[in-house]
């Protein structure tokens, strides 16, 4: 996993990697960065769906849109709803910090701590949820979707992104507590 390093002496945007067990390295970055994808065709296509998207990916050359694991990208978008973005990085990292599982540096000492899955999140009590997040109502409707998708098949989840987006879109909606913003 990569987390910004905050500190008031970083001149520039650093970054430290940590690996859970299991994972390749390389695998892993290409994956999660989209390395494969040709960036001037992605740019081309956004230009022509959206002129303000494209000079954006113009402007801001190298930008991705990243590739989170589904169970991750959901569950972490259920803490956006009618939030702003530093609540919600808060939220998330709390509930990482409080709930998941560590990762270790290399002095052997957690570094960070993974996202929790879906059956950990929905054996939560969503008041404890809220009380140490803040997300409020949304930890509820978290813990609910989280239920939710720990109730599926084992690959359900991550099944959905090869649905065409109609599909898609509606089997997500179909959670109780996704509405169209978060299928999206």
């Amino acid at each position: 996993r990569i987390r910004q390093i905050d500190s008031a002496d970083a001149n520039l945007d650093t970054f430290e990697y940590y690996t859970l067990p299991g994972e390749p390295d390389e695998e892993l970055i290409r994956r999660f960065f989209r390395l494969d994808v040709d960036l001037d065709v992605l740019y081309e296509s956004w230009r022509e769906e959206d002129p303000h998207l494209g000079n954006l990916a113009e402007r801001f050359r190298g930008l991705r849109i990243v590739l989170q694991k589904p169970e991750e990208c959901l569950l972490s978008f259920m803490c956006s709803t009618a939030n702003f973005i530093p609540r919600i990085m808060k939220a998330i990292a709390i509930i990482a910090r409080t709930w998941g599982e560590p990762i270790m540096g290399a002095d052997g000492k957690a570094a960070t701590h993974a996202f929790p899955s879906a059956g950990v999140i929905a054996g939560l009590d969503p008041y404890e949820v809220s009380e140490k997040t803040g997300l409020e109502w949304r930890a509820g409707n978290l813990v609910k979707v989280a239920a939710q998708v720990a109730a599926k098949p084992n690959g359900w989840l991550e099944s959905v992104p090869a649905l065409d987006y109609a599909t898609a879109r509606g089997e997500l909606q179909r959670l109780d507590g996704v509405g169209p913003k978060i299928a999206d």
